[in-house]
């Protein structure tokens, strides 16, 4: 998490502080870091010792930097829509919320109060405008690490910090009229939850979430919220290991319109993390699953469950036969209540590792992000920037869409979960860092895995005749095989063009234009013949 157990136990035992992040730019699960606190509300700066090493001033930079830029990946057609930074927010850790062609979205930190924020991002201007900073008073929350939820025209939301009692708010932002109205300040205590993590779930004019902590055993509680009277209503309160689940971090997912499907990364059986159910009134609770770990099941699922019919998928962020357990994709039948793990992340050059937010559906297909692994590996003890992957059911077959590069160019360790277009070809997400100032980025990608076209030179030059491949403002080159073969992979779909060349020699055709979409494609044999000189 951005703000861990570890940090605040440390805080507490060594220097009596209760220390609230304002902004940040490390890894959010033990990495070296230097963050902003609130130390009996005034701001202080705080390098912490951390698992692995020293803090750096990273922070500072990003606090301080400017205006982002947008960017193409031509490998996965992955484009940086937006690179976050400073008051206009840092550290997205939720997903994207589509309304025609605007994006709504928060990040935890950032913004003029370095609190997080509320945005908007147009996908046709591509413009992100702030629409407010959180903590501008004494009582508005900050810290949002979920997403937005809309409704008509106004947007519900929860901060994890903040509010009157400092123990998390739920708030409703007015899109019209630009205005955000906190509705409820979470009480914590053993009467109420604290430090809601995950989203919200509609349903009519009743709002469904999870605390982290607080309840009647301080494990976290679900709840309901009215939006006519503004009233909460603590339905359960986690009990813990061995029998029920504790300090949930994801969302709810409604069946039907009686039935609450959620989870836990804690308690169960094992100590491993739960599946539960709970009716809407409160009724009904039942602990449905308890994870195991180890190389037969996940453990730790911190995100929230995806329902395509009678079926729940999701994931865990530890567990699976992998090396070191980086995690698993499962699915959970709802009528016989049984839990099947779909595929083992292997956490290589390959594969991801440690997913934390929910799956998207579209038919068949799971769509998903790991915040580590992938091919651009990085420096011990993380391995590998994160990815964008698709996952089919029936082939139980798993894509590879993106391999987070991080930097200035390109995201890194995603957080949240995958947004897809009205039309299906599209999936919009955010990274929690990386991008042009190391705040974070949104990002667009096709839907559809990497595409290749390849084809074959004819000539008597063999090995060695210049393929190039092209887009306006972008080129790739490379050698024809003994064979005259080529082949361009990792392609995202488009319309490219491919000129073959050789010093002294014509093709026939000159060049072959190649339209991407859903297959790879194999383009008409070139001729080549030497260029005769005519005598003068």
């Amino acid at each position: 998490m951005p703000y861990d157990l570890w940090t605040m136990g440390v805080s507490r035992a060594f220097f009596g502080w209760d220390l609230t992040p304002e902004c940040a730019s490390a890894n959010p699960i033990g990495d070296h870091f230097e963050e902003l606190f609130r130390i009996g509300g005034t701001m202080r700066k705080a390098r912490l010792l951390s698992l692995f090493g020293v803090g750096s001033l990273a922070v500072t930079l990003i606090c301080m930097v400017g205006i982002p830029g947008s960017q193409a990946n031509k490998a996965s057609g992955i484009k940086i829509l937006d690179s976050f930074h400073s008051t206009r927010g840092v550290s997205p850790t939720g997903s994207l919320t589509l309304s025609g062609t605007t994006l709504f979205g928060m990040t935890s930190a950032g913004g003029t109060e370095n609190m997080g924020t509320i945005f908007e991002f147009g996908t046709q201007s591509n413009v992100e405008t702030v629409l407010h900073s959180f903590g501008k008073t004494a009582t508005d929350g900050f810290q949002p690490y979920g997403s937005l939820i809309l409704s008509g025209t106004i947007l519900y939301g929860t901060t994890y910090q903040g509010g009157v009692n400092q123990g998390g708010t739920i708030f409703k932002f007015d899109t019209k009229k630009n205005v955000e109205t906190v509705l409820y300040s979470f009480a914590g205590g053993t009467t109420d939850g604290a430090g809601p993590y995950g989203s919200l779930t509609l349903s009519g004019t009743t709002l469904y979430g999870m605390t982290q902590y607080g309840g009647a055993e301080l494990l976290g509680t679900v709840f309901m919220f009215d939006t006519t009277t503004n009233v909460e209503t603590v339905l359960h309160s986690f009990a813990g290991y061995p029998t029920d689940g504790a300090s949930p971090t994801g969302s709810l997912t409604l069946l039907g319109t009686t039935t609450l499907y959620g989870m836990t990364p804690h308690g169960g059986v094992a100590n491993q993390g739960t599946i539960f159910m709970i009716d809407t009134d409160g009724t009904g609770y039942q602990v449905l699953h308890s994870f195991l770990g180890g190389a037969s099941d996940g453990a730790g699922p911190t995100g929230s469950l995806t329902l395509s019919g009678t079926t729940l998928y999701g994931m865990t962020q530890h567990g699976g036969v992998g090396v070191d357990s980086p995690g698993t994709i499962f699915e959970f039948d709802t009528v016989a209540d049984v839990e099947t793990v779909l595929h083992s992340f292997e956490g290589s050059s390959t594969d991801g590792s440690s997913p934390y937010g929910d799956l998207t559906v579209s038919g068949t297909t799971l769509y998903g992000m790991t915040y580590q692994g992938g091919s651009k590996l990085g420096g011990p003890p993380f391995n590998g920037q994160g990815t964008i992957f698709m996952f089919d059911t029936d082939t139980k077959v798993q894509t590879i869409l993106h391999n987070f590069a991080g930097g200035t160019t390109d995201g890194e360790r995603p957080y949240g979960s995958l947004t897809l277009s009205v039309s299906g070809t599209t999936l919009y997400g955010m990274t929690y860092q990386g991008g042009a100032y190391n705040g974070g980025t949104i990002f667009s990608i096709p839907s559809v895995p990497p595409l290749t076209i390849s084809g074959t030179v004819t000539s008597s030059v063999g090995a060695g005749v210049t393929v190039t491949l092209s887009q306006p403002g972008w080129t790739e080159t490379q050698k024809t095989t003994s064979s005259g073969a080529y082949s361009f992979p990792d392609l995202a779909p488009g319309s490219y063009t491919v000129t073959p060349s050789y010093p002294g020699f014509a093709f026939t055709p000159p060049s072959a234009s190649v339209s991407l979409t859903v297959s790879d494609v194999t383009v008409k044999t070139f001729t080549g013949a030497p260029v005769t000189m005519s005598a003068r």
